[in-house]
């Protein structure tokens, strides 16, 4: 029997092994790489959670931008960071990523820690701003966590994506990439 259960957990810390070596190696198709860049394409000059004033060309040049419009109160958004926060990372080279935070001014000191814990090194500003206001409402939608790509005309690509779900952001780059 105990050599049964050894099995069985060799079996399963083997298939976890795999598991992570395969999501742990990022490959980018090729005909996803960098072809027409562009900077954001809302000027801004704007506040981040740091006091910081920023502008537009923090987020550089890139094929699209991701926007993502969160609250630190709700839990499906706090659980988005870490996953938008890997993301950002994996497609630093061809997508700009933003949050614009819903309780900004309420909620600037728990934001920092979200964002610190979940490794998100991406800017985020206010979504109550005059500037982003409008980003925000063109999402159609008074649900949080909301996502967006937009285009080199501030223009959404595809429909906003509603929830945290990584698969759904992970298609709503590559399709916005291959435009």
């Amino acid at each position: 029997m105990k050599v049964f259960f050894a099995l069985v957990l060799m079996l399963l810390l083997s298939a976890c092994g795999a598991v992570v070596e395969e999501t742990s190696q990022v490959v980018v198709p090729e005909d996803l790489a960098p072809q027409d860049s562009f900077p954001f394409p809302i000027s801004f000059v704007a506040e981040d959670l740091y006091g910081e004033q920023v502008t537009e060309a923090e987020l550089g040049e890139k094929q699209a931008f991701f926007v993502y419009f969160w609250t630190t109160w709700c839990p499906t958004c706090v659980v988005g960071m870490p996953v938008i926060a890997g993301l950002a990372e994996e497609f630093a080279d061809s997508v700009g990523f933003v949050s614009l935070l819903g309780d900004f001014d309420a909620g600037r000191d728990a934001a920092i820690e979200i964002k610190g814990d979940s490794g998100s090194t991406f800017l985020t500003v206010d979504a109550m701003d005059e500037i982003f206001y409008p980003l925000m409402r063109s999402m159609h939608t008074g649900f949080v966590p909301t996502s967006a790509l937009i285009d080199r005309n501030g223009n959404i690509i595809g429909n906003p994506i509603i929830g945290s779900d990584e698969g759904r952001f992970r298609s709503a780059i590559e399709d916005a990439l291959r435009r």
